[in-house]
């Protein structure tokens, strides 16, 4: 299935309801592949994005996998000490939405939790946000595997 490059940013909500807090990936754990160790690099990925989502096309600031279709690929970031009561989960896609395959959380154990597997398939969207509601999760979660 042809999907183009897959552009990522991230943030999780701790909530308690409706005081809900933004926290950016800190760093980068590993990655698939990536287009540039600069522009379309898997460190764009982190911190607040700076690339506008609804960019119709292939943004330096947004991390993308070497070859767009060539097979699932994977970036695992970090969020530092870990945050409590996950609720949502938010990835932008601002180029050819439509390739996220699966979703893990890393409570800092062993064992990836799967939130949510989907079947990737193109949108007609020039961008998405795709949102993940959660209830509070019971563990800290200190990655994100996407």
């Amino acid at each position: 299935m042809k999907t183009g490059s897959f552009l990522v940013a991230l943030f999780f909500t701790g909530l308690p309801a409706s005081h809900a807090e933004v926290v950016w990936a800190q760093s980068v754990i590993a990655f698939s592949s990536q287009y540039s160790e600069t522009y379309y690099s898997a460190v764009q990925a982190t911190g607040k994005p700076d690339t506008p989502p609804n960019l119709q096309e292939p943004a330096p600031q947004a991390w993308s996998s070497l070859n767009p279709d060539g097979g699932e690929e994977f970036i695992r970031l970090s969020f530092g000490e870990g945050l409590d009561r996950v609720q949502q989960i938010a990835i932008v896609e601002s180029y050819h939405p439509g390739a996220i395959y699966r979703v893990y959380l890393e409570s800092g154990a062993s064992a990836w939790l799967v939130h949510e597997a989907l079947r990737p398939k193109p949108t007609e969207e020039p961008y998405r946000i795709y949102r993940i509601y959660l209830d509070a999760v019971p563990y800290r979660v200190t990655g994100i595997r996407i």
